[in-house]
């Protein structure tokens, strides 16, 4: 667990007890700062607990923002002012091809493929289904 740590002349420091010392049950935390050569006025210092996942949010590097996936459109369908897209995006070699329904714009379902040819097929398949019940390709009727 860390340690805020607040001198009498207002100085506020953060302390880390190193890892011998935590597995030591028996150290008291104001053992911990008199070991790491704190001033000796111990008595005008006064010691806060900080909890160990928020020390590590202010000591840890900044890690870089996650970048979406990119996807393939493969077709858009409309009824009644909504819509449904179809889209093929691949998770790299171990995961395959995804081929994901999006109704609105929100995803509604997907399923994996180890092959792009078999994701396509899903694709037409599920396109095929939707327009015997009356949907039609974005801008003119399905044939």
């Amino acid at each position: 667990m860390a340690a805020a740590i607040e001198s009498c002349d207002g100085r506020v420091e953060q302390h880390q007890p190193p890892l011998t010392e935590v597995a030591d049950a028996t150290i008291r935390p104001s053992e911990w700062e008199i070991r790491a050569g704190n001033p000796a006025c111990h008595s005008c210092i006064s010691i806060h607990h900080v909890a160990d996942a928020e020390w590590l949010k202010l000591h840890s590097p900044i890690q870089p923002q996650r970048q979406p996936t990119p996807t393939e459109h493969v077709w858009t369908l409309r009824k009644n002012g909504k819509e449904i897209d179809c889209e093929l995006r691949f998770d790299g070699e171990s995961y395959g091809w995804e081929c994901r329904f999006l109704h609105n714009g929100e995803l509604a379902y997907g399923q994996r493929f180890v092959l792009r040819e078999q994701a396509l097929s899903e694709a037409g398949t599920q396109r095929a289904r939707l327009a015997t019940e009356g949907w039609t390709v974005y801008g003119r009727p399905e044939a």
